[in-house]
């Protein structure tokens, strides 16, 4: 598929959700969560932003971050 006109729809997405300047966004949409951690790695924010599907936010509420041990 040839894309050229306008922006793309997941960096559109990310810009109106960076208006609010958030430290991370969740979704319960796997499709989103794919849109959005494409569009952060299409504008060079990896080290600024975070997604989280929901299901990984209540894990981590519950359980906290079993990679770091805590």
């Amino acid at each position: 598929m040839d894309e050229k006109i306008g922006k793309r729809i997941n960096i559109l997405r990310l810009e109106d959700a960076l208006t609010t300047r958030p430290e991370w966004i969740a979704t319960a949409c796997p499709f989103c969560v794919t849109m959005f951690d494409d569009a952060i790695k299409n504008t060079e924010r990896e080290n600024e932003l975070k997604i989280w599907d929901i299901a990984e936010l209540v894990a981590f509420s519950l359980f906290g971050d079993q990679d770091s041990g805590q």
